[in-house]
């Protein structure tokens, strides 16, 4: 199943993120699961992440969800398709890692 696209939002050229009739939603990602992910790799368990980092952290992550969305809806539009799908998602995907 995909995500239906919103038209084009008032006064911009990017298109709302929200699929329930144009309210758009912040997108929230819970810091203590970033930590969490970020801890799952490391060597060594004594390492800290200071707060700010981890904010900052969450922050970039929420732009590069944004961002991968916002893409993905426009490879759909650019395909004539009402919904993304994630055939859209892998044509954006590595010029999205590239620029980030």
């Amino acid at each position: 199943p995909g995500v239906r696209k919103q038209g084009p939002a008032q006064g911009s050229g990017r298109r709302p993120l929200d699929m329930d009739g144009g309210k758009r939603e912040e997108i929230a990602i819970p810091v203590s699961t970033l930590d969490k992910l970020q801890k799952g790799n490391w060597q060594h368990t004594d390492t800290k992440v200071h707060k700010d980092a981890s904010k900052l952290f969450c922050k970039l992550l929420q732009t590069f969800i944004e961002e991968t969305v916002q893409r993905s809806i426009t490879a759909a539009e650019d395909d004539s398709e009402a919904v993304v799908d994630l055939h859209h998602l892998e044509k954006v995907a590595p010029q999205l890692l590239l620029d980030f």
